[in-house]
């Protein structure tokens, strides 16, 4: 005669992987959930373009140090931007900006941007300057980057008879 005591036990064991699988199943949701609802996590920016009230902004980044033709040091006469004081720590940010639905260029806008590095924020904003090249306007300015790593640029966008500023963001990775 068996004693009723492993059915018991082995009954016992089941349910409790069965609560097991329940719990992790239902913490697994949850934390797909949250990670779709953009919650326990930094949410991704584009990197390098993206469309707000009808106007698609492209971001170009690239060292001081590489820009040619021109001088970027501070204090030389003809410096672009003014210069600045650190060309190898420093990138040239260049926004381009179009009307998405047509495509034209859109070349008279005031144009600021800000640049962060998680929480810091390494330049609190400053113009980017009217620029030609090859025949048609961007936008752009230097910022300091001492850093590898994340940074966040913050664009704001004012047009002519605009009642409010477009604002976008957009996460750059110095190399």
């Amino acid at each position: 005669m068996a004693l009723p005591w492993p059915s018991v036990v082995t009954t016992g064991v089941a349910a409790a992987r069965s609560s097991w699988r329940r719990t992790t199943a239902g913490l697994a949701a949850g934390l797909l959930v949250l990670t779709a609802a953009g919650c326990g996590g930094a949410r991704e920016r584009p990197r390098d373009t993206q469309t707000v009230d009808g106007v698609a902004i492209y971001l170009g980044v690239m060292p001081a140090a590489l820009v040619s033709g021109h001088p970027v040091q501070a204090g030389v006469a003809g410096a672009m931007h003014g210069g600045t004081p650190n060309p190898n720590a420093a990138r040239h940010v260049v926004i381009a900006l179009f009307d998405a639905r047509t495509g034209a260029r859109i070349q008279t806008a005031r144009v600021r941007a800000a640049v962060a590095r998680g929480r810091t924020v390494h330049d609190p904003g400053r113009d980017l300057e009217p620029m030609q090249i090859a025949g048609v306007i961007t936008f752009g300015n230097f910022f300091l980057m001492p850093h590898s790593g994340d940074y966040r640029i913050q664009v704001e966008i004012v047009r002519p008879g605009a009642l409010r500023p477009i604002e976008a963001e957009f996460d750059y990775r110095n190399p």
